[in-house]
């Protein structure tokens, strides 16, 4: 019997991205949005892996997130309202932890994406982006963390 209610206590197995979560470590994503949906598409994105989240409904408040929990990944929707994305961009980099960035937008081409590194960002994506492509890409953004001593 204690067997059992040992496996009924475990959590579920991930499901979607395997290997998401290195050395047991839970990663911290950040995402900055005024629209539930697209906080609940990321959510979903994140949890299904093991990922804390927080959210943010204002830059001011992202800014204040990024110092006091250190969040290493950053996704920034272009639609919050009166923020340009662009200067949000430079307000979030300056912060001492230099989350990686991502942005959120409708629609992607190759001048936001540049636009988007030259204002020190990781990547675009499509504000409309499936759960695991969002996982995806959050996975690649956390790789591209330089390791700390010790890990």
């Amino acid at each position: 019997m204690p067997g059992l209610i040992q496996r009924l206590l475990r959590p579920p197995p991930c499901r979607g991205i395997t290997g998401i979560v290195e050395n047991s470590r839970h990663p911290r994503l950040l995402a900055v949005t005024a629209d539930l949906g697209f906080y609940a598409l990321v959510l979903n994105a994140a949890s299904s892996v093991q990922w804390r989240t927080d959210w943010a409904r204002t830059l001011n408040r992202a800014i204040e997130i990024c110092r006091l929990k250190s969040s290493p990944i950053v996704i920034y929707d272009s639609n919050l309202p009166g923020v340009e994305w662009g200067w949000a961009f430079d307000q979030l980099s300056a912060v001492p932890s230099r989350p990686r960035i991502l942005l959120a937008a409708p629609s992607i081409d190759e001048e936001l994406w540049r636009n988007v590194l030259h204002r020190h960002g990781y990547d675009v994506v499509e504000r409309a982006a499936s759960s695991e492509h969002l996982g995806r890409v959050f996975r690649f953004a956390w790789l591209s963390l330089p390791k700390l001593a010790g890990n």
